[in-house]
């Protein structure tokens, strides 16, 4: 055994020769001290030696911080217990005297050792843990334009979109798009891409999918990034139908106020029927326009949806076109002006004009939305689109089924095609084979066909790309669509719009999807297969 005297309590401590040229630590106060080297081999100290303080806790005799009690192994084969290796080496606590590495001359570490090591895994595993919450729980890093500011409910403690009124309620409470840990997604697929336009084909086969369609692109557009862009078109593949642009202006910032809009939108659209939208800015463009709302002064018994005789305005083509939709403004400058609905079902008659200012009536479509504000845009789009001629003149008219509604017009005279008239005496009701009544030497705001002058169903693919999204998700249940694959395989933008493909399948009748699964391929982008059940069941 080698003696010596600790440093600091002055007491003497028995350490094994096995540890000698090594370090301990006082069993009384818990100074660490070096254990001098043996004169000789196989000889033991025989007196206390003095040692070399190697460290020495302020205030913590009889005890060690995170390491055994002294007091508990005094007088055991623990006691005094040196710590092995050469210098200042750390290693493991000793051990009993039959298994000691000075007897069996194995390597011996000190505690202090695994204390520290335990102490660096500690750290590393706490600061994964931070990286980790940075980064998003999803174990996705989350990029500077998905971590816009979320409003945030107070009660959940979640990003929260406000519950858009009416009866299309999908959700009470849902996480808004601001989460940056969330990654947008439809029917599964991750929608990362900053703008996105979703092609949705409303035809025949999508008839008892429609509003499983609806909840599902809810859901998806209440899951995208505030910085991301986004546009609804619907459209009907299977014959020249009328294409449904949500929002009527294109793409808009995935902010709470349009996703509630779109909600609203959405709910209003059905089978094969006519929808009306509003819209706090004019259309893009349009292939009749007449923009002017010049006028201040309005007449109670002309520019009204409750007078005897509906609104309207006539108006003549320079070519031939394929009327699909009419986009009126309303005025409200005042009270009297707005806001004495409800309207109910809002109702559009587009009329040929026969000599003698005759009316007769070539289409008549009612729809329900819009008119929530009184200077608002409202476009009408027609379920069954309605040819025109060039050179002949026509008319359209706007009524209510309760309620009144004033429409803006020019102040003078602006548009040489046609006036703003009346559509007979009737009120609400616009009878076939009335005459014009109280005819105006101004004319209404109004755009025919707004946003386009495309035709038939070529018409939304072509819509869509001339936004130049980088991505349009296509949604549809036609099992073949090569009409639809070859435009869009064609289209220069092929290698710039990346297309993810559903095919809503039906299981009694499954189908490969060749042609839609090969505008996905060529463009980089994913398809996948559903059934109507597995529709159902994401929009819930």
């Amino acid at each position: 055994m080698i003696r010596i005297n600790c440093v600091k309590c002055r007491a003497t401590l028995e350490i094994d020769d096995g540890f000698a040229g090594g370090v301990c630590r006082c069993i009384h106060c818990a100074a660490m001290q070096s254990v001098p080297k043996r004169a000789k081999p196989g000889l033991r100290t025989a007196a206390p030696t003095e040692s070399r303080a190697l460290y020495s806790p302020p205030s913590r005799v009889g005890a060690t911080a995170g390491l055994l009690d002294p007091s508990s192994i005094a007088g055991s084969d623990l006691s005094g217990s040196g710590l092995g290796g050469s210098g200042g080496g750390l290693g493991s606590p000793a051990v009993p005297s039959a298994n000691r590495p000075g007897a069996a001359g194995a390597k011996v570490r000190s505690p202090l050792r695994y204390v520290l090591f335990g102490a660096v895994a500690v750290v590393v595993v706490l600061a994964g843990v931070v990286l980790r919450l940075i980064n998003g729980g999803s174990g996705e890093k989350s990029t500077s334009a998905f971590n816009a500011p979320a409003a945030t409910d107070p009660v959940a403690g979640k990003a929260v979109r406000p519950e858009p009124a009416g009866e299309f309620n999908p959700s009470a409470a849902r996480v808004g798009a601001a989460d940056p840990i969330n990654t947008p997604t439809f029917c599964g697929l991750p929608l990362k891409e900053p703008s996105l336009i979703y092609l949705i084909d409303r035809g025949g086969m999508s008839t008892d999918v429609l509003a499983a369609t609806r909840q599902a692109l809810t859901r998806s557009i209440d899951s995208l990034h505030p910085n991301q862009t986004f546009q609804i078109i619907l459209w009907d593949s299977d014959r020249e139908g009328t294409p449904i642009e949500i929002p009527p202006t294109g793409p808009t910032a995935a902010t709470a106020d349009a996703f509630a809009a779109a909600v609203t939108d959405l709910g209003n659209v059905d089978q094969h029927g006519s929808t009306l939208i509003e819209s706090g800015q004019p259309p893009a463009g349009a292939a009749i326009a007449q923009p002017d709302f010049s006028a201040k002064y309005f007449s109670a018994a002309e520019d009204f949806t409750n007078n005897a005789g509906p609104p309207g305005q006539t108006f003549t083509p320079q070519t031939d076109l394929l009327l699909r939709a009419i986009t009126v403004k309303g005025f409200a400058d005042n009270a009297k002006s707005f806001g004495q609905g409800p309207y109910g079902k809002v109702t559009l008659t587009v009329s040929r004009v026969d000599d003698g200012n005759v009316l007769y009536q070539l289409s008549q479509e009612s729809a329900r939305g819009g008119f929530t504000k009184g200077n608002a845009y409202q476009t009408f789009t027609l379920a069954k689109p309605v040819p025109l001629k060039s050179g002949q003149r026509y008319a359209y008219d706007i009524f209510t089924q309760g309620g009144f509604y004033g429409f803006a017009k020019s102040s003078s005279k602006v548009y040489p095609g046609g006036s703003a008239m009346q559509h007979g005496g009737t009120a609400h009701a616009a009878p076939d084979g009335a005459a014009i009544t109280h005819p105006q030497q101004v004319d209404r705001t109004f755009f025919i066909n707004p946003g386009s002058s495309f035709n038939g169903n070529q018409f939304p693919l072509e819509r869509a790309l001339a936004q130049r999204p980088a991505l349009i998700v296509v949604v549809s249940a036609k099992p073949e669509d090569e009409a639809f694959a070859t435009r869009a395989l064609s289209t220069v933008n092929i290698g710039q719009t990346q297309f993810d493909v559903i095919h809503i399948g039906n299981p009694s009748a499954p189908a490969p999807a060749t042609a839609l699964r090969r505008v996905a391929i060529k463009s980089g982008g994913q398809y996948r297969d559903i059934t109507p059940e597995e529709l159902k069941s994401i929009g819930k």
